[in-house]
């Protein structure tokens, strides 16, 4: 992933990186990618809301800190 994110930041124009992502998609080295990123250019980061009703996560492979 760092990978990609570099490339992206090496395209002409472009002055940061926008990722979107649920929050138990972001594991301890993506979030430290990120910040890594984050020291040299604009990265916005928006973790998304899977639902605030207990019963509509229930049966979902949700880890239980989400619920």
């Amino acid at each position: 992933m760092g990978r990609l994110y570099r490339e992206a930041l090496d395209l002409p124009g472009v002055v940061g990186l926008s990722v979107a992502t649920r929050p138990d998609c972001v594991a301890n080295d993506v979030l430290d990618l990120i910040a890594d990123i984050s020291r040299n250019t604009y990265v916005w980061l928006e973790l998304g809301l899977e639902s605030m009703h207990d019963k509509t996560l229930q049966g979902k492979n949700m880890p239980q800190w989400i619920r």
